[in-house]
């Protein structure tokens, strides 16, 4: 099977974890998707939000082997950003310094 096939193939399993009132006392946070659902996520969405009004950004690291992460980057308040494609085990995030929220979905 090719990768594309892989990917568009239904998936029967996904992982969801939320935070919309996301403090420092709760960071960082660490998803364990290939723990939770017995493979690596490979679509998915991270959304900054949250509920209690505050404008804060996360800061997101993506593992693919669940040991290192790549790169943090920013995840600006109310931006989506894509999981499509990536080969995903764990994600960390963290508080940047001002509360903000987040919503995850991977399969």
């Amino acid at each position: 099977m090719s990768f594309k096939s892989d990917f568009q193939e239904p998936k029967d399993r996904y992982f969801a974890a939320e935070n919309l009132n996301f403090q420092v006392g709760s960071s960082p946070t660490i998803s364990d998707i290939s723990g939770s659902i017995g493979i690596p996520s490979i679509d998915g969405h991270i959304l900054c939000k949250n509920t209690a009004g505050s404008t804060g950004n996360i800061l997101v690291e993506i593992s693919n082997d669940g040991l290192n992460y790549g790169d943090q980057f920013t995840l600006f308040n109310t931006e989506t950003f894509d999981l499509s494609g990536l080969s995903i085990k764990k994600i960390r995030i963290t508080h940047s310094g001002t509360d903000s929220g987040f919503r995850l979905f991977a399969r």
